[in-house]
């Protein structure tokens, strides 16, 4: 292998030898309690299908990756490392409207795609968010039927902060203007806008909001 492969690199089809390599590498990054890898291939290229116990509800989240040759990377490629990052987040919701609202009426988002996944049982509702004009870093919305949904067996209440995401991390040009729209819509606001030294992105203005499901949304101002 003649320079470090990464699992959204579109230039190739990695042989299978290439393939469990990378996924040793990237499980052996992994905090979670279980982490295993199925590889397989088809003629769009290999697919990745990671499983991750990472909740403390208890119970499994399937995450698929999955990119063929020539299609273009969902997210940027690290040229040190070779390694794709993070290109997207999803999130199980039980109001999709709801959250489609705050996104794009507060944060100024917009729905690229709304759709019914069919091939999947059971079915659920996906809807593909993106920051006006970008190409990467999308936010996607899981909405099962009510009839779907099943009670959490843990006794956890299956939302954040007990299970999945601790948050989102937006960047807004105008972080009191986007104040200004949440508090309209009645959004609560946990933590008002200060000034803050952030070790990731420097000096920043930074406030957090809940979502409607009570997801905490961190805003930042460069």
């Amino acid at each position: 292998m003649s320079r470090p492969v990464s699992m959204l690199d579109a230039a190739r089809v990695i042989s299978r030898a290439d393939a469990e390599a990378l996924a040793k590498k990237v499980l052996a990054m992994s905090t979670a309690t279980e982490a295993r890898v199925i590889i397989s291939s088809g003629e769009r290229g290999n697919t990745r299908y990671a499983v991750n116990q990472i909740s403390t509800g208890g119970d499994n989240r399937l995450v698929i990756m999955s990119r063929g040759r020539d299609l273009r990377p969902l997210g940027g490629i690290d040229p040190a490392t070779g390694l794709g990052g993070p290109a997207y987040s999803s999130l199980i919701v039980e109001d999709a409207a709801a959250m489609i609202k705050f996104f794009t009426e507060i944060l100024d988002y917009e729905v690229r795609s709304d759709r019914q996944w069919v091939a999947f049982q059971p079915q659920f509702r996906y809807v593909t968010l993106h920051a006006q004009g970008a190409r990467t870093g999308n936010l996607g919305l899981v909405e099962y039927a009510a009839a779907d949904r099943k009670p959490a067996t843990s006794g956890v209440i299956p939302r954040p902060p007990n299970r999945g995401l601790g948050g989102w991390t937006i960047p807004v040009r105008q972080l009191d203007a986007t104040l200004e729209r949440a508090k309209l819509q009645r959004v609560t606001v946990v933590s008002a806008a200060m000034a803050y030294v952030d070790p990731r992105f420097g000096r920043v203005r930074i406030a957090t909001v809940l979502a409607p499901n009570g997801l905490l949304v961190e805003l930042i101002e460069r």
